[in-house]
């Protein structure tokens, strides 16, 4: 999942060794495939500070992809919803809320669900970051979130570039079929949505794209267009050198968007930061 700021950004990220909490001993209790677990942050989650917890596995493999390891499952670790749950509440006096991200957290739904009903318990926030890949898991997690955001890579509308751009191998239909399920989840849910296209040049950098994913996310309270920004370590090792969309081409996509008739278009790019349209 591509996001402005990846898991090796975080301040503090916690990767147990040979630590225990307690509840270790039930074995019964549902189990995460852990990336990582930040302290705190301050981007994460609008207007909360919040802990950040990041998921390990993805259906797609974007060649930009900031967060390789997580969609790969490399240096991951496996602990209980207890575990979890304890280690967070070790920061309560500082969080107010509980960002997910991946990798795509939808892919462990059940224990979410889970960690969920004893975070909600406790008064905190919650939020996912989620690739659309999982309309029937996503529907199950929304009632217990408190915000959403999700990325749309491009058109729905042409299935095959949706499966170039995310380097997915399966059938490219049934893809955009699962995005647009969804996205309805998302507009009939009545949370806080905040949808998000990464603009990596000459892969869905065009008005007409812009405009198309528009149409498919009018209900969305916000568009983000986040500029791709080339580094170390991304998944294709040719997109460490690409091309950046400036930032005058990245606010001309913007007004596309709203232009759209989208409700608010923020262009986020190196240069300027966020920039309401």
């Amino acid at each position: 999942m591509q996001k402005t700021r990846s898991k090796q950004d975080s301040k503090t990220i916690y990767a147990p060794t040979n630590i225990c909490y307690t509840g270790c001993d039930n074995m019964n209790e549902a189990i995460l495939n852990i990336g990582g677990l930040t302290d705190f942050s301050t981007v994460d989650f609008p207007g909360k500070l919040a802990s950040v917890l990041f998921l390990c596995g993805c259906p797609f493999r974007c060649p930009w992809c900031y967060n390789g390891d997580l969609a790969l499952s490399k240096n991951c670790f496996e602990l209980s919803v207890g575990v979890v749950f304890e280690k967070i509440m070790s920061w309560r006096d500082m969080i107010d809320a509980v960002a997910v991200t991946g990798g795509e957290p939808v892919m462990q739904a059940d224990a979410l669900i889970d960690l969920f009903k004893k975070l909600r318990a406790e008064g905190l926030s919650l939020k996912i970051d989620s690739d659309c890949f999982y309309p029937e898991s996503l529907e199950k997690i929304i009632p217990f979130l408190d915000y959403v955001a999700v990325d749309v890579k491009t058109s729905p509308g042409r299935p095959l570039e949706y499966a170039k751009v995310t380097g997915f191998k399966g059938d490219a239909v049934d893809l955009v079929k699962k995005v647009r399920q969804s996205l309805e989840v998302l507009r009939k849910s009545g949370k806080p949505i905040e949808v998000r296209t990464t603009i990596v040049s000459d892969m869905n950098d065009s008005a007409q794209i812009i405009k198309e994913i528009a149409k498919e996310v009018g209900f969305a309270d916000s568009y983000v267009l986040q500029q791709f920004e080339p580094r170390e370590g991304l998944l294709d090792k040719s997109f460490e050198s690409k091309e950046v969309v400036e930032r005058k081409k990245m606010l001309e996509l913007g007004k596309a968007a709203k232009e759209a008739g989208l409700k608010k278009v923020i262009v986020r790019t190196k240069e300027n930061g966020s920039e309401v349209v």
